[in-house]
């Protein structure tokens, strides 16, 4: 006879089930993704003249986006995240400290990613001449 314990899976620290807080965390990384990479582009900069009045022979630059700082960050987010899910289904002591660490370093990412990623997004090119 089954208490239906078995089936449960919960931490004892929190009580929430294992599959709540890795279904909770997945979202919360793809929704910090997606605002990291709703704020990395800044393609509007020029307004469509991109042959500016100055000397050079080709398209000049008009603004710089942040999309390379932005696919580091979501790569790192998904790797800690990977992490997440070896630590919740292989630990057995100190699951609970360790999934918060992790938490923890992963939102530090997501924060010091946001900040360069809109440094860089709103940052302009310089302008060459030769």
């Amino acid at each position: 006879m089954t208490t239906g314990t078995e089936f449960s899976r919960t931490d004892a620290a929190s009580g929430m089930p294992r599959w709540l807080a890795l279904a909770l965390t997945t979202v919360a990384t793809f929704v910090g993704i997606g605002a990291l990479w709703a704020l990395a582009p800044n393609i509007d900069g020029c307004a469509g003249d991109y042959y500016g009045p100055g000397i050079l022979p080709g398209p000049q630059p008009c603004g710089t986006d942040g999309s390379g700082p932005a696919i580091v960050t979501a790569g790192i987010l998904l790797a800690l995240l990977a992490a997440f899910f070896v630590v919740a289904f292989t630990m057995v002591r100190r699951r609970g400290m360790v999934l918060l660490i992790i938490a923890g370093v992963m939102l530090l990412v997501l924060l010091i990613g946001l900040l360069v990623t809109l440094t860089v997004a709103n940052s302009s090119p310089p302008v060459l001449y030769y």
